[in-house]
């Protein structure tokens, strides 16, 4: 969940107050069972909120509740926006997250009948308002194979989380397919061999 990792990172960045850390601490464990790293390193360095959060320890089961819940963090995020532009840049966020909770939904269920395209068009959605709402460098290599890659696998499986299948780190096409185009999309970003040189 490398996509929902980043949201949640710009989501926290930002974060200043210490009574909003607790509330967001608090209803990070109470909804999605995700409990931080003490606020001090065994070698003593004091952590900051967004260090912890980084640090957690966050599962798939820990991410899909984070995706499902995202509408309690950004209430409570809200519910701290002093200015009319603050309240404006969290329901910005909120419409980021909305439009990722429906592509992951629809990505995970048994059969989806979608063509590349159809997800193309959906996702650029997703990136637009991505885009929209932060900065050019916060878009990442998973978000560029979420939005323009993973309709490849969907079309071509009909769905891919009916494939999931085990290993000793629970991996799953889901998971996979986002590490193979990764992989792909890396590669092509590397400059071609010159044809005077030989392969190994």
């Amino acid at each position: 969940m490398g996509v929902m990792r980043k949201l949640l990172e710009l989501l926290i960045a930002p974060i200043r107050s210490e009574d909003l850390a607790t509330e967001l601490e608090a209803t990070l464990y109470s909804q999605c069972r995700v409990r931080l790293p003490p606020r001090v390193s065994k070698g003593g360095k004091k952590r900051t909120f967004a260090e912890r959060v980084k640090k957690a320890r966050i599962g798939g089961p820990q991410s899909l509740s984070i995706l499902e819940h995202y509408d309690s963090l950004l209430d409570v995020v809200l519910s701290f926006a002093g200015s009319e532009e603050l309240k404006k840049k969290v329901e910005a966020m909120r419409e980021v997250w909305k439009q990722y909770h429906d592509l992951v939904s629809l990505s995970k269920q048994a059969h989806v009948a979608i063509s590349e395209e159809e997800w193309l068009s959906h996702a650029r959605r997703f990136g637009t308002s991505f885009t929209n709402c932060f900065r050019p460098e916060d878009v990442t290599p998973y978000i560029h194979v979420f939005v323009y890659h993973f309709g490849y696998f969907m079309e071509k499986f009909d769905g891919i989380e009916k494939w999931a299948f085990p290993c000793q780190f629970g991996v799953s096409l889901w998971q996979w397919s986002c590490c193979l185009s990764t992989t792909v999309y890396q590669r092509s970003k590397q400059k071609p061999r010159p044809h005077s040189e030989k392969m190994p």
